[in-house]
């Protein structure tokens, strides 16, 4: 699936409101997803998923569990690059922006405000399947909440050891 110059707004669902993406690659390029509501995966949830996204973002986002504005886990890539996640909202556990479950991700200049989630903006936990790496760079964290831990960020281990984080320039 490859999107420009759109923006998707005001859906509602269960899991991926916005975009519910199995084995799939999504490639964007000046996206917008606004408004998106779900129990998992406000605006995007993806399983074995291929994700690129530049000049993408994601706005007012809400999830009653997991990842308001994305959800994405089963061994997934996500690459963004220019990325906004403001005031998204994940009420009952985790990540307000990104919730990645035994995922490789790459993220360079972005901004994360404004977020609440019980378990911080940006959630990482590994699996039996593997660890999630990250590596992030060029990060601005402001105003985000949290009830419990890590209001920008909360990094678990899983199963198979510890996550790989970078974090830098940030």
């Amino acid at each position: 699936l490859t999107l420009r110059d759109v923006t998707l707004e005001n859906g509602w669902g269960a899991v991926g409101a916005g975009i519910y993406m199995i084995d799939g690659v999504l490639d964007m390029e000046r996206v917008v997803f606004r408004n998106h509501t779900g129990v998992v995966g406000g605006a995007i949830w993806a399983r074995g998923s291929s994700i690129v996204g530049t000049d993408v973002s994601f706005l007012d986002n809400y999830a009653t569990r997991l990842g308001a504005g994305m959800y994405i886990h089963g061994q997934s890539t996500l690459t963004l690059t220019n990325a906004a996640f403001l005031n998204n909202e994940s009420t009952i556990y985790t990540g307000a922006s990104i919730h990645g479950f035994a995922v490789t991700m790459d993220i360079a200049n972005a901004i994360f405000s404004d977020g609440f989630a019980y378990r911080g903006a940006v959630y990482l936990i590994g699996s039996t399947v593997g660890p999630t790496v990250a590596d992030m760079s060029f990060i601005t964290a402001t105003f985000n909440d949290s009830d419990y831990s890590g209001s920008f960020l909360s990094n678990l281990e899983g199963a198979t050891g510890p996550n790989e984080l970078t974090l830098s320039h940030s």
